[in-house]
């Protein structure tokens, strides 16, 4: 197959992750974690620390729908649907940042904005966010020694302190058996 490209959205710099919600209606960008400003086409300006919500138009071009304050060194992010398996709709977002250490909880409104809610200390370094199939844990790697993967016990945006484990000598990351096995 060939790639068609729709049209452009501007991410700032240095985009480090985007992910599209599983209904396909909204993509969020995560900024470079920089604390610099930068402008785009159409007058755009985001500072690239930035989280950015953008509505996926039905013609595949990208409107922004909103800018959220982000966190210096911005790692991951995760984005978590609701609890209705057959209507997609992205209730929260987990944001990682390894320049303050924190986890920070975001509820997602339905046209795409994100509102900050509760964060709390991390480990040094947290990246590879992941949620328990079914949305009671979210768990991250850390770049401390063992252990160094840690749980949170998440309902909505909603986040309570967690516990640490795991003895990998260097993680790459975190994946979930969707099965919970």
């Amino acid at each position: 197959g060939q790639l068609t490209p729709h049209s452009t959205a501007f991410a700032g710099a240095v985009a480090s992750q985007m992910q599209v919600d599983q209904a396909a209606k909204f993509l969020y960008v995560l900024g470079s974690g920089s604390d610099s400003s930068a402008s785009g086409p159409g007058g755009t300006t985001v500072a690239m620390n930035m989280l950015l919500a953008y509505q996926i138009q039905p013609d595949g071009s990208l409107k922004l729908a909103s800018q959220s304050a982000g966190h210096v060194l911005s790692n991951s992010m995760l984005l978590v649907s609701g609890p209705t398996p057959v209507t997609w709709n992205t209730t929260d977002a987990y944001l990682t940042t390894s320049g303050d250490d924190r986890v920070t909880a975001y509820a997602v409104g339905s046209d795409g904005t994100l509102t900050a809610g509760q964060n709390l200390p991390t480990s040094s370094g947290p990246f590879s966010g992941s949620m328990l199939p079914w949305g009671s844990d979210l768990l991250f790697a850390t770049q401390t020694s063992a252990p160094n993967l840690q749980g949170y016990a998440v309902s909505g945006a909603a986040i309570a302190n967690g516990s640490s484990f795991g003895s990998a000598s260097s993680p790459g990351g975190i994946v979930i058996d969707p099965t919970g096995q």
